[in-house]
């Protein structure tokens, strides 16, 4: 916040983004490093548990999507921006949610601590740009992403 805080007082007209925690899925040949979806499709292949805090709360966004906003953000005036989806559940609820969606059966072992990380997004949405829910936009991946090619699923962690 600080660092936010000296940009604009430095410079009033610039714009920050604040980015939530994003996925992808392999499919265009882009490297790919751990993420919800992913980390669920690997536990579950490995039947390995994962974990999460009910205590956890935060957005979780397609990259695809926050990239499709980029352009509109550049007209942004200046100021501060949470620049991802919201989401009203706690991690463990959209842990779950996702590996549903995913047709997969994880264990999640509860963790124990608490974080708030949800983005309001309202300002940006008062500017014409809006972010589908994390759930939504999750579902929405899964039907704009082709299946897996055998090449594919070897580049999941």
């Amino acid at each position: 916040m600080e660092a936010e805080e000296r940009i604009l007082a430095l410079c009033p007209e610039a714009v920050l983004l604040r980015a939530p925690w994003m996925y992808d899925l392999p499919g265009d040949g882009l490297p790919l490093r751990g993420n919800l979806p992913l980390n669920l499709l690997q536990a579950a292949q490995d039947s390995t548990s994962v974990r999460f805090s009910p205590h956890d709360h935060r957005g979780v966004s397609w990259v695809r999507e926050v990239v499709e906003h980029l352009f509109p953000a550049l007209q942004l005036p200046g100021g501060i921006y949470n620049f991802g989806s919201g989401n009203d559940a706690d991690m463990v609820t959209t842990a779950r949610q996702f590996a549903e969606a995913l047709g997969v059966q994880v264990q999640i072992e509860p963790a124990d601590f608490s974080r708030n990380l949800v983005m309001d997004s309202s300002k940006l949405a008062a500017q014409g740009i809006r972010f589908h829910d994390t759930l939504s936009s999750f579902e929405g991946c899964l039907g704009r992403i082709k299946p897996l090619s055998r090449a594919d699923a070897r580049q999941l962690p």
